[in-house]
């Protein structure tokens, strides 16, 4: 569930990025606007679900046999996620090159 949340926030970006391209800016100022405008908010959410399961993961009282598996799938999940969520523009620099359809309305090329 975790990585399907990352996956979907990739999606986010793309969109992001050839909406911004189909307006009429280069490829890099497309990736510096786009990650400008999300890389903030998935940054601070995946940090404070990090921060606050990070207890929770690595105990080991009593009790902690129920709560540490969830903490620990959440904690994967918000890693994969910052890691998505830098690796995702380098990605679309290498691929995002060809210019974006005319009339799309920002889904992507």
């Amino acid at each position: 569930m975790s990585v399907k949340n990352a996956v979907g926030r990739t999606d986010t970006q793309v969109s992001a990025f050839s909406q911004l391209r189909s307006e009429g800016l280069g490829l890099r100022e497309a990736l510096v606007g786009g990650m400008d405008r999300l890389i903030r908010p998935v940054t601070m959410t995946a940090l404070a679900a990090m921060f606050g399961l990070l207890p929770a993961a690595l105990s080991t009282r009593i009790g902690s046999q129920s709560q540490q598996p969830l903490a620990i799938v959440v904690v994967g999940g918000m890693i994969v996620t910052l890691i998505f969520a830098n690796l995702v523009p380098a990605f679309y620099s290498f691929y995002g090159k060809r210019a974006p359809r005319t009339g799309q309305g920002g889904i992507g090329h």
